[in-house]
């Protein structure tokens, strides 16, 4: 293999790194950025789960679940429209499972989800009164380098970024108390 030269690095044009030695710092430093973006992912997710797991359910609401099959198949749909298939083809695929069986029982595990968040953040005082919820927002903008709240919600449904950081504070919430453990 030939090895990469300084020059042909700073030949890329890119303010970030004009070396190999940069480059590779460059290049470590986003893989280190996105291993621990993953392994929080994760993590959040996980005690979720556990949540959800650990909490006992009624009757789920119809017109959520409706919603949320309507929102799985249309990501579905956007998944599959990439390779060329259609939706039903994309799970069997990628999950080995049945299009509405995968619809059906994940629409109903995020069901589930939404509400025992819901429950325990407004148990413990975590929903977001609004000034709350547009000063976040804004550190939320200007952490991911947009020039505005406004430039943010034009892209982002705000309802949805409610959701994601009432998320966040519940798991915050539980891994307070959690033990993780590494596999």
């Amino acid at each position: 293999p030939t090895e990469m030269k300084d020059e042909a690095v700073a030949g890329f044009g890119i303010e970030e790194f004009q070396n190999v030695k940069e480059l590779k710092a460059y290049c470590r430093m986003g893989l280190e950025e996105n291993a621990q973006y993953n392994y929080e992912q994760n993590l959040m997710m996980s005690v979720l789960s556990g949540l959800v797991e650990n909490s006992t359910f009624g009757e789920l609401p119809e017109e959520l679940l409706l919603q949320y099959e309507e929102d799985i198949k249309a990501d579905l749909t956007s998944n599959a429209a990439m390779y060329g298939v259609d939706g039903a083809t994309f799970v069997n695929y990628a999950y080995g499972a049945d299009y509405d069986t995968f619809v059906t029982e994940n629409a109903q595990y995020s069901t589930k989800m939404i509400l025992a968040a819901q429950a325990l953040a407004e148990k413990e005082g975590l929903l977001l009164k609004e000034e709350e919820l547009n000063q976040r927002l804004e550190q939320l903008a200007l952490d991911n380098g947009w020039e505005s709240l406004d430039q943010l919600l034009s892209r982002f449904d705000k309802e949805e970024l409610r959701e994601s950081l009432m998320y966040e504070d519940v798991a915050d919430l539980l891994l307070e108390s959690a033990q993780v453990t590494q596999q």
